[in-house]
């Protein structure tokens, strides 16, 4: 895909999210033998033309094992890492690129932290082996959303 940018949580920037995930996490093979991760964001209030079926929210997960990925839509309550937040406020945060400048990534994490303790998010545990992929997809995402 070329540079161009793609709305937020809808179909082409869920088209690419899942694509990109399913090109880096098995390349790192061996690498990730015995590891797990798994999470569910959720936002809610998004534009009528993007929340999910009966409900005024858009969520997508994925769950990594070991090299193997799976990518999907919709609220799962199964994944040991879940955070939501309000369509807008997660908007900025998926425009937000970390490379450019770490003390954002140190922002969002004390953001993430006042969402543990208001209920809106469980702590995110990462895996050492994940953590640079993780924020790599991120950022390649980020520059492309709008």
């Amino acid at each position: 895909m070329d540079g161009r940018q793609v709305e937020f949580a809808g179909d082409e920037w869920f088209d690419l999210f899942r694509r990109r995930l399913h090109e880096v996490i098995p390349a790192m093979g061996s690498a990730l033998e015995g590891v797990t991760f798994s999470i569910c964001e959720i936002a809610t209030d998004p534009p009528e033309h993007l929340a999910d079926p009966g409900t005024n929210r858009v969520a997508w997960w994925f769950r990594i094992d070991g090299p193997t990925v799976e990518v999907g839509r919709g609220a799962r309550d199964d994944v040991a890492n879940r955070s939501e937040g309000d369509y807008s406020a997660v908007l900025t945060a998926a425009r937000t690129v970390y490379a450019d400048d770490p003390r954002t990534l140190d922002k969002q994490r004390r953001r993430r932290s006042s969402a543990v303790r208001r209920g809106r998010a469980t702590p995110l545990v990462v895996p050492p082996e994940l953590e640079e992929t993780l924020l790599e997809l991120h950022d390649f995402l980020a520059r492309r959303t709008c």
